[in-house]
């Protein structure tokens, strides 16, 4: 079952990476040990300045980050087709290919070709032509310097989807993530995961918009020109937006005079609807630009999140370590502020210093923990539930055997009053910290009773869009 499953494979192919490359270990650490998150420089500067490695190329840096930490771009679904392959298939096999696409975006119906791939697109329809169909789909390719352009839309493909049948006054667009890779366009369907079940690295934008756009409100020139660029990119956005168009009008007249110019020599032949064209290809200039500032990873600001904690120690557990890699270990696991992260940690080095071997005791946790780490998000709400009730299980029996020694060495007068006092002032740290899990673990269970009561006993229905 677990072969199957997708992000087990993924996040099972990090550990391994992890395992033979002490790199991964490395950034985690780095990142672990800060008490605020770190930019992808910062974390870099650190590495050096620790592993001396000043000569190795910092893009791999990134690209481990980016593993750790994938957007929803970064997350491909199934392998859809290669659209410059498509153009090479003879019909008999085009019409195969297309039959397997359909399959794949569970939108299989008998079809006949409408082949216009000379022309950028093809019509896959139910009827003899697009007016006598219930049902077609078109594929399309979205190229700027194209006549056929819809720039409502950045993918360089489109698949476009019609029913009469289920809702004849809707066009659907398949959710696709086309890659470039190789000099083609590697069209794949976007995952159904969600994206936080393979993000061992939680991220905050660097660079944040906290600007509020009222339509029709404009800014004072001399107040704007003191607003960052992304500010007034938002603003321009908002106000092409709010004046240009409706979508859906705008969607189904570029669609009809797509279809009805198979030559697609006039399709801004509408003065009305080339202004919109026009407005749009600038909302699309605005909008990638927008995107490039406040999505850059340099921007970024990596925090470990409870999952990235669990594959730390995972690797701990496992690589061979340097000195280094071992100091770094008890940085990371002494930084308070992990203890947002993991509140059953707190007090782990005077607990250590009692002989509880807490450190050892989360490593193994962790270990027995690393086939599950695809069962949650970032919280890790399932993960933390079981290492707290497991860390609560070992703390509570060994500290239990503990007090009753103490107990009896002060009955004794083995003990001196010194002594005495300080067991009173860690006896209170092991009883708060004791409670501390046990409410943590019941605000779980009340969490976890309010989701399931919220269920509702329909099924949900999911929409194609």
């Amino acid at each position: 079952m677990l072969r199957n499953n997708l992000d087990f494979n993924h996040i099972d192919k990090i550990i391994k990476k992890g395992l033979t490359n002490p790199d991964y270990y490395r950034v985690l650490g780095i990142i672990g040990e800060s008490e605020e998150p770190l930019t992808s420089i910062q974390i870099l500067q650190k590495y050096w300045r620790k592993y001396k490695h000043e000569s190795k190329n910092k893009n791999h840096i990134y690209e481990i980050l980016k593993e750790l930490s994938p957007t929803g771009n970064d997350i491909r679904g199934t392998l859809l087709f290669i659209w410059e392959d498509l153009k090479d298939l003879a019909l008999s096999q085009l019409e195969e290919k297309c039959r397997k696409i359909l399959q794949k975006i569970n939108q299989s119906f008998d079809f006949k070709i409408d082949n216009h791939l000379e022309e950028n697109y093809i019509v896959l329809m139910d009827g003899d032509s697009l007016n006598l169909s219930n049902k077609w789909i078109i594929i399309i390719l979205n190229d700027k310097n194209s006549k056929i352009y819809n720039p409502y839309f950045h993918e360089p493909i489109l698949i476009i989807s019609y029913d009469k049948l289920s809702d004849k006054s809707k066009i659907w667009f398949y959710p696709i993530l086309p890659i470039k890779k190789k000099g083609k366009i590697y069209v794949y369907s976007k995952s159904s995961t969600s994206v936080e079940r393979r993000q061992f690295l939680n991220i905050t934008y660097g660079k944040q918009i906290t600007f509020i756009y009222k339509p029709g409100q404009k800014s004072e020139k001399n107040e704007n020109d003191n607003f960052p660029r992304e500010h007034k990119l938002f603003e321009e956005i908002c106000v092409i937006r709010d004046s240009s168009f409706d979508p859906q009008v705008y969607l189904h007249e570029w669609l009809s005079k797509l279809l009805t110019n198979s030559k697609v020599k006039n399709l801004t032949n509408n003065e009305k609807f080339a202004n919109t064209q026009d407005d749009m290809k600038i909302y699309r200039e605005k909008s990638n630009e927008l995107d490039r500032l406040i999505g850059d990873r340099e921007y970024f600001k990596y925090g470990l999140n409870f999952k990235g904690l669990l594959l730390f120690l995972i690797l701990y557990g496992s690589i061979k370590k340097d000195r280094t890699d071992e100091l770094l270990f008890n940085k990371v696991l002494s930084n308070p502020s992990l203890l947002r992260i993991a509140p059953f940690l707190k007090n782990l080095n005077e607990f250590e210093k009692a002989g509880f071997k807490g450190k050892e005791l989360v490593v193994s946790i962790a270990e027995e923990l690393k086939n599950q780490l695809h069962l949650t998000g970032t919280s890790g709400t399932i993960l933390f539930e079981r290492a707290i009730e497991r860390y609560l299980k070992e703390f509570h029996e060994y500290f239990k055997e503990y007090e009753i020694y103490f107990r009896s060495q002060s009955l004794k007068k083995s003990i001196n009053s010194d002594e005495l006092e300080e067991f009173d002032k860690l006896l209170k740290k092991i009883y708060d910290l004791r409670k501390k899990m046990i409410t943590i673990l019941i605000e779980i269970i009340k969490y976890k009773e309010e989701y399931y009561l919220d269920i509702p006993d329909e099924p949900i229905k999911v929409q194609f869009y």
